[in-house]
């Protein structure tokens, strides 16, 4: 992993290298024995399904590349995750060795709803592990009801800790409204199923707005408003804060402009005062006509470098950092702004990251609602609100499946399936018939377009 192409090719250091694995031994054999071989891994399990047998991560700011193994159910939900090191980065191939670091085992009922999850951190806390949970739920409901932990609470401070009964409720029609360990008194939603405040226990007033689509338009926190101007699809184009005494004393100030390609390329970070920004004085210059003096400064602007479910697993800035052996340069590496690997269903590792600013998107792509879980452990989305570290949605996916709890996310299956704006899951290499027929029934209902993203691959745009 990071061998790029042809040896002696002059190729920039890699910031993430990823391979995803199928068939062991057996997933690429290159014609051309100039480039660098594909990264070979002994002793997997085959899956000639469609389901991931194992992943290879690198990020050499976190250190060691990591192997992580899946096994699956018969329904191909996820059943177990196994983590190892041991990639020889000279001849690109494995030797597994498991470590007792970040494992998880999972187990569930009939209708999809996690019943147990064993999850593992890197701590020295007894045997690493995190959590030993075992989730209740509401009588002859989906409703999850609360959550036991039979590991103490001081052991991490990221993850979901014992609770009590009755910690979790919801309205008429199963939309969240409670959640006593999570300190949140009231979620009230409105009719179109989009969440319209949230009240904390320590008086915490959270609100959000909506465009006629159904896209979040605006936000406010204790005070501090956020606003996000959107193009004609619904994508964010720029966002505006006022309020916020860290930034331009909370004066109203365009802090981001997105850039895009096919999809989010990144984010241009510019914190500009709107009411004291003023338009450059022309000048003129002899023989090059008239324009303007602008001073760039690099660092502002952050570009994702993802995996294949949309991940984020780091951000990198436009400017490059100059590197020298002795008094000579040798060459030039990226300025890493963030880092981070997940757990399957997206919870951030502990150990496994580390950000010199904040970016706003994570798991899926999607963005992160630190107002609501300031560690980045919730995600929202245009159809979805959706709590990483336990792997369920607050409201009701809008496209049904039979068999499956619509509380269930990604179709219980995170390493193969995304749900891109939280109304239909799909796998990698395209969708079934029944996620088609879904999606146009939910369309027909909801009005909005199928779009195929990828080849094969469908997500509803649509009203909500």
């Amino acid at each position: 992993m990071g061998h790029d192409g042809a040896t002696g090719n002059m190729v920039a250091k890699d910031v993430v290298g990823f391979a995803l694995h199928y068939y062991g031994n057996r997933d690429y054999q290159s014609v051309n024995n100039s480039v660098a071989p594909f990264a070979s891994v002994p002793g997997l399990s085959s899956l000639f399904n469609g389901n991931i047998s194992a992943i290879s991560q690198y990020l050499p700011s976190l250190g060691n590349a990591l192997l992580y193994s899946y096994n699956y159910d018969v329904l191909n939900r996820l059943k177990k995750m196994q983590v190892s090191n041991g990639l020889n980065t000279t001849t690109n191939n494995w030797t597994p060795v498991a470590l007792p670091d970040y494992k998880e085992s999972i187990s569930y009922d009939a209708n999809g709803n996690i019943l147990t999850y064993n999850r593992y951190g890197n701590k020295a806390a007894p045997n690493k592990q995190m959590d030993s949970l075992s989730y209740s739920y509401k009588t002859g409901t989906n409703k999850l009801d609360f959550i036991k932990d039979d590991i103490a609470d001081a052991n991490y401070d990221n993850d979901i800790d014992n609770q009590s009964a009755a910690n979790y409720d919801y309205d008429a029609i199963g939309n969240l409204i409670k959640d006593n360990a999570g300190s949140i008194s009231n979620i009230s939603w409105n009719v179109y199923g989009k969440i319209a405040a949230i009240t904390k226990t320590d008086g915490t007033t959270i609100s959000y707005t909506y465009d006629v689509a159904g896209n979040r338009v605006s936000k406010t926190v204790n005070g501090v408003q956020t606003w996000y101007v959107r193009d004609a699809a619904g994508s964010v184009m720029s966002v505006y804060t006022k309020g916020d005494n860290a930034i331009n004393n909370g004066a109203i100030s365009q802090i981001e402009t997105h850039l895009y390609g096919t999809n989010r390329l990144g984010i241009n970070t510019l914190n500009t005062n709107v009411d004291t920004s003023i338009i450059p004085e022309t000048i003129n210059l002899a023989g090059l006509g008239s324009g303007f003096n602008i001073n760039f400064i690099r660092g502002k602007k952050f570009f994702e470098l993802s995996n294949h479910l949309g991940n984020v697993l780091a951000t990198v800035s436009d400017r490059k950092i100059s590197i020298f052996t002795g008094s000579v340069f040798d060459h030039y590496e990226a300025d890493i702004v963030s880092t981070q690997e997940y757990y399957p269903f997206g919870m951030q590792m502990p150990g496994r990251g580390f950000s010199s600013s904040k970016y706003r998107y994570g798991f899926n792509g999607q963005e992160k609602s630190n107002e609501i879980d300031s560690r980045g452990n919730h995600n929202t989305a245009e159809f979805w609100e959706y709590d990483t570290r336990i792997g369920r949605r607050w409201n009701l996916d809008p496209v049904s499946r039979p068999g499956v709890s619509d509380y269930a996310g990604l179709g219980n299956n995170p390493i193969r399936n995304i749900d891109p704006n939280g109304a239909l899951f799909f796998g990698l290499f395209g969708s079934t018939s029944e996620q088609r027929q879904g999606a146009k029934s939910f369309v027909n209902e909801n009005g909005g377009e199928i779009r195929n993203k990828w080849s094969s691959k469908i997500f509803c745009a649509g009203r909500s």
